[in-house]
């Protein structure tokens, strides 16, 4: 089985940076028309970060190792 892989979780990262980099921007426009557009793109943003991330958690969850222990029991008599 491949390693864990972290590359959605990078791309989320990176996507959420630049939705909250829009969002601080966006304070200190006072144009309507490039207000809505930086909004828009960083909601947009906001919106890949999150599908990364799930992207991310759904690729990587059946990666996990796990170890199983099995003990046999006998009764008496058997």
């Amino acid at each position: 089985m491949p390693p864990a892989s972290d590359t959605w979780s990078n791309l989320g990262f990176a996507a959420g940076a630049i939705s909250i980099n829009l969002m601080v921007a966006a304070i200190g426009l006072r144009d309507p028309i490039g207000l809505a557009i930086s909004w828009t793109a960083a909601a947009a943003a906001a919106l890949i970060a999150s599908i990364c991330f799930f992207a991310h958690w759904s690729s990587n969850r059946g990666r996990k190792v796990t170890r199983v222990v099995i003990e046999e029991r006998y009764e008496e008599g058997d």
